[in-house]
């Protein structure tokens, strides 16, 4: 009993780790994503009005993550 419990234990900590492993990764796809985004606006690829959105949903995701991150 004991041992499965220790199995169950490890099993939970692994998960854990992919889980904030898949989550860093996220939040650093999001401050790329931030970072092109605020490129293509300096290099007037997208105007303002385009910009503007896209950078809100993108900074809210990241929050988002950070949040999610911060709870484990």
């Amino acid at each position: 009993m004991v041992a499965e419990l220790e199995k169950e234990r490890g099993a939970s900590a692994q998960a854990e780790a992919a889980a904030i492993a898949a989550t860093k990764a996220a939040i650093a796809a999001c401050e790329g994503q931030i970072d092109l985004l605020l490129d293509m606006r300096l290099s007037e690829q997208v105007s303002e009005s385009e910009y503007v959105p896209k950078k809100h949903i993108l900074v809210n995701r990241k929050a988002e993550l950070r949040g999610k991150l911060d709870s484990f």
